[in-house]
């Protein structure tokens, strides 16, 4: 990636940013960071950047209805081009992620990036996707439309895996387990069959979970919820990750890192009043 260093990186909150440089500087990149739309564009304008790492929310929001890192993926799309575009965002709902690759991110990090090699490897993702792309508008509109008519949802997955992936979300509550390196596309398949039980059912959930992040002697209790008053500073009863997928897909990645224990307590069946269809 020699020639391609410079990074611009687009989020609201000081304390992601500073973790951010961090991370982009240990992959080997130069970060330069600004926290809102209107300083991105100035930005982009002042100094050539290769690789735009933007948040998709970037006004503070309990619910994530701010959309102004899509704004800046169609800005970079239509202005530069050549600038590589990566999103980021915690935001659970799968047409977020849909809106963004539309805009033009040619990779999307689920929140929080844990390090540079995790950095690293979206990058190189975005330009081999970024190649395939280009080698697609010089094929001309015959090959173009070949792709589009065989992959109309932009995902390049193979018959046999969208048959799969069909069956497991006809099942409802079959459990599936993805295998695969970083970077090899396991979340996308999560998100394949849940647009296949949204066909079915309608609008159910999709809950990533990046287990990693799960430490401690809370992680039970953000995985299964808790009651009030169960411990010291629990002023609310809660549902956790599996009470919000209820119906729909919990996906565990990294499900490994996850605690003896609670592996241990994923494999008691789940009731009735609280199934989700689990993919890690």
């Amino acid at each position: 990636m020699k020639g391609e260093r410079r990074v611009l990186i687009v989020e609201d909150s000081m304390a992601q940013i500073g973790h951010l440089f961090e991370v982009v500087r240990i992959a080997g990149f130069d970060p330069r960071a600004v926290v809102s739309l209107g300083e991105a564009k100035a930005a982009l304008g002042e100094r050539g950047y290769d690789i735009l790492l933007t948040d998709i929310h970037l006004t503070v929001s309990r619910d994530q209805d701010s959309f102004e890192g899509l704004e800046l993926l169609s800005f970079v799309r239509s202005e530069y081009p050549e600038v590589l575009c990566l999103a980021m965002s915690s935001d659970p709902k799968v047409e977020t992620y849909r809106e963004a690759v539309r805009r033009g991110a040619l990779h999307f990090f689920r929140k929080p990036i844990l390090g540079g090699d995790e950095f690293r490897i979206g990058v190189e993702s975005a330009k081999s996707r970024q190649g395939l792309l280009q080698s697609v508008h010089k094929g001309g509109d015959r090959r173009r439309d070949a792709l589009l008519t065989r992959f109309p949802d932009g995902l390049v997955i193979d018959e046999h895996t969208r048959t799969v992936a069909r069956k497991v979300a006809s099942s409802r509550k079959l459990p599936l387990t993805l295998l695969g390196e970083t970077g090899t596309g396991k979340e996308e398949i999560a998100k394949l069959v849940h647009r296949y039980r949204v066909e079915l059912d309608g609008g159910v959930p999709f809950v990533p979970v990046n287990c990693a992040n799960l430490t401690g002697d809370l992680s039970a209790s953000l995985l299964f919820g808790h009651r009030k008053g169960a411990y010291t500073g629990a002023d609310e009863t809660t549902n956790g990750f599996i009470g919000e997928a209820n119906g729909g897909i919990l996906f565990l990645d990294e499900i490994h890192a996850l605690s003896p224990a609670c592996q241990q307590r994923l494999l008691i069946p789940i009731p009735e009043t609280r199934s989700a269809q689990v993919v890690q």
